[in-house]
């Protein structure tokens, strides 16, 4: 039996079989309940002293921000997770209110967000514009640490068509790291399965 952190194993599935083989410097994004990740260097993941590489949730892209569980304040994962998304959605209903109907609230979901961003829903289509320039905020952090030639990005989420790639390139490219790939983990939202099955091979 092996064990691993589920975004290393996630990981795993890009790097044996998908968007991250033969990659010397990339990072593997994971973006579901929270975000996650891991860190590829010479193509090997790196785990890090205490095995904790690759939270890249927990780093802070909003100073004074949103309460995270961790104890922070403006953490990457408040923001960009599935989660975050729908906390944005509630504070766009407020902000918009005197323009637009407001979006239901109660159990809203990621599976209602999608609903409503393909009937072109005018708050559903604010907020996501405000998610994805989260996640860009939080990337170029990243590579300001990392410098990756590739970041690869995960989760059901990315199933869903509101990731918005060429402004995340965009922004990306405008900060120097034009040259920097961003793609979509070629498992999507089974990366967690397919890298898991991978780590027997280890």
């Amino acid at each position: 039996i092996n064990v691993d952190n589920d975004g290393n194993a996630a990981c795993q599935a890009e790097v044996k079989f998908g968007k991250l083989q033969n990659v010397q410097d990339g990072l593997f994004i994971t973006i579901g309940k929270g975000v996650g990740g891991a860190i590829i260097i010479n193509n090997k993941i790196v785990h890090g002293y205490h095995n904790r590489g690759g939270r890249f949730g927990h780093t802070v892209i909003h100073t004074n921000g949103r309460k995270c569980n961790c104890g922070r304040h403006g953490c990457f994962e408040t923001y960009a997770s599935v989660a975050g998304l729908i906390q944005t959605v509630k504070e766009f209903n407020l902000k918009y209110k005197d323009e637009y109907p407001m979006v239901e609230e109660e159990k809203l979901s990621g599976y209602q967000i999608v609903k409503l961003y393909k009937e072109f829903n005018p708050i559903i289509k604010e907020a996501i514009k405000k998610w994805n320039k989260d996640i860009a905020e939080g990337l170029l952090d990243l590579c300001h640490i990392f410098d990756p030639s590739i970041i690869v990005i995960a989760g059901g989420i990315t199933e869903s068509g509101l990731l918005n790639l060429n402004f995340i390139k965009s922004f990306l490219y405008k900060h120097s790291y034009g040259d920097c790939e961003v793609a979509l983990a070629k498992f999507k939202g089974k990366t967690g399965l397919v890298g898991a099955s991978a780590l027997i091979d280890d």
